[in-house]
């Protein structure tokens, strides 16, 4: 697979403290990626960096082989990425307004709008709730209504970070289900997660990040047989994340 974002030696510090140090990172296409690792480790910082919302202090981010210099290449490159967090925000407005926004920043046409919000909204089984508020409606509502806002604009990369926190097991297989679809139609997928669980049904690579370093990047049954016992321990849950 031909690799889609190449991440060298990425630094970064906030209010002086080191939260990446030299993190070099490559993500291959149709993959699904998950950065793991104990809290505090800097694996959202990390994410952001990747997804061109933050921005590194030292160090290169390549998009298909091309570097991101400035704010026009890095705007360019964040057209083609989808971001969902572990806290979904809604924007005023009802559900359909807050999947179509990406589309109506682009200057997409009514009628290619109604289209793919329509289109997303049945595949999430949030068909029914277009028209409410968006801002009153469930945890799990919310969280669909994220991810459709994510991938409305048919990205070629999506973003997730916990994604699925604190939603029931039934909103926790919907959003499953899409993102491998999603890679299974060539999508990439960068994820952060602390359920080992969700991690093994599905990440295709793990990159254990600890202390703002990447010490192991492989598959989760190649790590299970590291001559590291701290990485085979982490990944068979031996080691509290």
């Amino acid at each position: 697979m031909n690799e889609v974002i190449v991440a060298s030696a990425i630094t970064k510090k906030f209010d002086g403290k080191t939260v990446l140090s030299q993190v070099s990172l490559a993500v291959k296409k149709g993959e699904i990626l998950s950065i793991i690792g104990p809290s505090g480790a800097g694996k959202t910082t990390l994410l952001r960096i990747l997804a061109t919302l933050e921005m590194q202090d030292a160090g290169t981010l390549l998009f298909a082989g091309n570097e991101l210099r400035n704010e026009e290449t890095r705007m360019q490159v964040r057209r083609k990425l989808g971001y969902v967090g572990q806290h979904a925000v809604m924007l005023s407005g009802t559900v359909y307004d807050n999947i179509a926004l990406p589309l109506r920043v682009r200057g997409m046409g009514g009628m290619e709008i109604e289209r793919r919000v329509r289109r997303v909204a049945e595949m999430l089984g949030i068909s029914g709730i277009l028209e409410k508020n968006a801002r009153k409606i469930s945890g799990g509502e919310a969280q669909r209504t994220a991810f459709a806002r994510a991938i409305v604009g048919e990205p070629e990369i999506l973003f997730l970070d916990e994604f699925c926190a604190n939603l029931d097991y039934r909103n926790i297989a919907v959003l499953e289900r899409h993102v491998k679809e999603f890679s299974a139609h060539g999508g990439t997928v960068v994820l952060v997660s602390h359920n080992i669980f969700q991690v093994r049904r599905l990440a295709h690579r793990c990159a254990i990040l600890v202390d703002g370093r990447i010490i192991a990047c492989d598959s989760l049954a190649a790590l299970e047989h590291a001559d590291n016992d701290f990485v085979r321990g982490f990944v068979e849950g031996d080691i509290p994340w």
